[in-house]
């Protein structure tokens, strides 16, 4: 097995998912470890991590491993997390939140009323090159 590149969507900011993806020749992608390091100290394992607020500063990095083969990718320091007041308040009104409860949010993530999310680093799991006006307004 090899494995050529591991990149990872989203940007380090505490409280905010990352996901890592391994590109493999001659293996599967579910053989495929994932390891998340602060500092050179292994923090945690599996394909996702959201660093929390004590992580703030810390170097990140991600390391995908398939038999032998081993790639890593430096992420960068972790950034604070975005306050967002008014999100904060929205979700408060709505009340406490019990062991059987469901809320689902729906909205058009694509629409260009939306744009200024995308750079403000509520959807960080998105790349930029796919936020483009162009790659969008087709679909």
């Amino acid at each position: 097995p090899r494995i050529d590149d591991v990149v990872c969507y989203g940007q380090p900011t505490a409280d905010s998912p990352l996901i890592a993806d391994a590109t493999v020749a001659r293996a599967g992608g579910r053989e495929v470890r994932y390891r998340w390091f602060l500092d050179d100290e292994e923090v945690a394992a599996g394909r996702s991590f959201a660093p929390d607020a004590a992580a703030v500063g810390r170097a990140l990095r991600v390391e995908a491993a398939v038999g032998d083969a081993v790639a890593a990718k430096a992420l960068g320091a972790v950034a604070p997390r975005v306050e967002r007041p008014e999100h904060e308040a929205r979700v408060s009104a709505l009340g406490p939140r019990g062991d059987e409860t469901t809320r689902v949010l729906t909205y058009n993530v694509l629409a260009d009323a939306f744009r200024h999310t995308w750079d403000a680093g509520i959807h960080t799991h998105c790349p930029p090159e796919l936020t483009r006006a162009e790659r969008r307004l087709p679909l």
